[in-house]
């Protein structure tokens, strides 16, 4: 189930997050690094309440982005 789902986050919104991460970093290394951090943090906490639809919630993740950078 979270495998299928990360497949469909990466298909669907990739891009997206790529987006959101870079206006936040404005680096893109750094973004991709940041994107990267969330694909490994969701494979490894299976949470169904973050799922929204066949994915994840997007307003979530841009949560944890706020919160890694404001760490």
């Amino acid at each position: 189930e979270c495998n299928q789902r990360l497949t469909n986050l990466y298909n669907q919104s990739h891009v997206w997050l790529l987006k959101v991460s870079y206006n936040i970093c404005k680096s893109k290394v750094e973004s991709e690094e940041l994107v990267s951090d969330l694909y490994v943090y969701l494979a490894k906490k299976c949470r169904p309440n973050i799922w929204y639809a066949d994915s994840y919630n997007l307003i979530y993740l841009m949560k944890f982005y706020n919160q890694i950078i404001s760490s």
